[in-house]
């Protein structure tokens, strides 16, 4: 239950997830989905630091470029430029102060049918914060949703292009082996390929699957980060029988 839980949390967070998706995924309060969060944030906080740095890369121009030069271009990012240049211009000590008073006034309402009970003090900065609300909450509300697609987008996209360039040379080596229809890839599933294969030929084809997708993984990755992308693959009679948990509760039955 712990790993599940920490898995969750962590792809939320990763990809840009907030304390409140991480309570909605996991059916816990929001305190503790802001404590997991802030967790996160301290114990990875170089995740966070790379990702403002691509940010304000990429708001520069309104797009990401991920592996090989592909480019994510942000949505609306006209409008987000607009929004900006009125951002700019805003008096925020007259909104902080006309924001407490709407609070206030909300605060003060029985239901949305009677009069609002509470005079305010400070009129003028309430009609500054009423004119200038929506504007605010839409930019911000873009700007968030960008830099969620800052995390999210060059990881999502690069295990994509891994696993599509994987299955393409896997396929390449099925027909130089003159075994088409013979061996099929049957099956895609996010970041996994399963093959129909004959017995005589499982032992061959799971080295071949095997050894494709480590060199199509490694085929994204930058030489100067040291770091290798592997991955297994096994043969058995049917796609959950090749999973490690499946592996792992044979055993305990076993014992």
């Amino acid at each position: 239950d712990k790993r599940q839980l920490g898995k969750i949390a962590g792809f939320c967070f990763g990809f840009g997830g907030s304390g409140f998706t991480a309570a909605v995924q996991l059916n816990v309060s929001l305190e503790l989905g802001n404590k997991m969060y802030e967790a996160y944030r301290r114990l990875y906080k170089d995740v966070f630091t790379w990702g403002e740095r691509n940010f304000q890369e990429a708001i520069k121009v309104g797009y990401l470029v991920g592996t090989h030069g592909f480019r994510r271009y942000f949505s609306q990012f006209d409008v987000y430029k607009s929004l900006e240049t009125e951002i700019s211009s805003i008096d925020w000590d007259q909104y902080k102060i006309g924001k407490q008073e709407w609070k206030k006034i909300k605060e003060s309402k029985e239901d949305d049918s009677q009069l609002v009970k509470y005079k305010s003090k400070f009129p003028k900065e309430s009609s500054y914060y009423s004119s200038k609300v929506k504007i605010v909450s839409k930019f911000f509300s873009m700007k968030s949703g960008y830099f969620n697609m800052v995390l999210n987008w060059p990881i999502q996209s690069c295990a994509s292009f891994m696993t599509k360039k994987a299955v393409s040379e896997v396929f390449n080596r099925i027909k130089e082996n003159n075994h088409l229809e013979i061996v099929k890839i049957s099956n895609f599933i996010y970041d996994e390929i399963l093959l129909d294969v004959p017995e005589e030929l499982a032992e061959q084809y799971r080295i071949i699957l095997q050894d494709e997708m480590r060199k199509s993984g490694n085929f994204y990755v930058n030489n100067d980060a040291e770091i290798k992308i592997t991955c297994d693959a096994n043969v058995a009679e049917d796609w959950y029988s090749t999973k490690w948990f499946q592996i792992f509760l044979v055993l305990g039955i076993k014992m």
